[in-house]
């Protein structure tokens, strides 16, 4: 998919790289499509397809929540494990 990432890009110039069949490539852009991470236009025959970077954002903003909370929760771990090291056992 890093055709996407430059622009445009078909079934076929997606399923090029692949071993998989043009209707499984189409498949997966139709649920892509449905949840709205990249659009698809028709040109005569084609139906070139281009990503929807925007449509990541709240994503990014709800995994940035648990980034910030596992992080604090890594650091709470490592301070705990640090301090288990100085004592006795």
């Amino acid at each position: 998919m890093r055709q996407l990432v430059s622009g445009e890009a078909t079934v076929s110039d997606l399923a090029q790289p692949f071993t998989i069949s043009f209707q499984a490539i189409s498949k997966h852009l139709q649920v892509l499509e449905h949840a709205g991470l990249v659009t698809r236009t028709r040109r005569a025959q084609q139906r070139p397809c281009r990503l929807r970077p925007e449509a990541m954002a709240p994503v990014s903003a709800w995994l940035g929540d648990y980034r910030r909370l596992w992080d604090t929760s890594f650091d709470r771990l490592d301070e705990h494990l640090t301090n288990q090291e100085g004592s006795p056992q």
